[in-house]
């Protein structure tokens, strides 16, 4: 399992509740959405961290109040193989059905990453669809979260061509095949907010993981 290398500040640090970002930090963002037919919404912050983009997944009721669940756990300039893909170029775009979806592109050492990330038409979810173009095998290829809230137990992670473990207060979503030598590596994996009546009771929501 990686190390825990952490921040010195966390990113979701920067969400308000007026207006999800806090100015006074300097730092850039976009943001995109998914909701559901009950006014739920999970909500995806792009802050600009450094020389790359980190994200805040919150949870948004449909009193507008937010609750930050997950941040992406980035890595440091020098890492040849970060934490989270290091992605430093955010496009967001239109889709024809008038949602929004981000596409970022970055790269560390000599390798190259792309990624998406698209909401789910009619519920809060997003879909991430991440590539990365090697030239030789990776020593870690994945997306790493840090829990910000008990609330984050209730999020369903499912994983397309990707392995899904936790530690802690730590997610790690890893691709199930890492090519050898040169070659590109894709996973793709949707978080999604079950209905409120389906989720866990917060007593239960506090317990750690098993």
């Amino acid at each position: 399992m990686r190390s825990k290398r952490c921040r010195e500040r966390p990113l979701w640090r920067s969400v308000n509740r007026d207006q999800v970002r806090n100015a006074k930090c300097g730092m850039r963002s976009e943001a995109i959405e998914a909701a559901s037919s009950d006014g739920t919404r999970l909500l995806v912050e792009f802050i600009r961290y450094g020389d790359r983009y980190g994200h805040v997944i919150s949870l948004v009721n449909a009193a507008g109040e937010i609750e930050p669940l997950l941040e992406s756990v980035e890595g440091r300039s020098d890492d040849a193989w970060p934490d989270s893909p290091p992605l430093q170029s955010l496009s967001i775009e239109k889709l024809p059905d008038g949602r929004s979806a981000a596409l970022l592109v970055g790269m560390a050492g000599r390798s190259h990453w792309s990624a998406s990330v698209e909401p789910t038409a009619g519920q809060p979810g997003l879909t991430v669809d991440v590539a990365c173009r090697h030239s030789t095998k990776p020593e870690w290829l994945g997306n790493r979260y840090r829990r910000l809230s008990a609330a984050a137990r209730d999020l369903v992670v499912l994983a397309d061509a990707a392995d899904v473990t936790t530690e802690a207060d730590f997610i790690f979503i890893r691709p199930l095949t890492i090519a050898s030598g040169a070659a590109t590596t894709r996973w793709k994996f949707t978080l999604t907010m079950p209905p409120a009546a389906d989720r866990l009771a917060p007593a239960a929501a506090m317990e750690p993981p098993r």
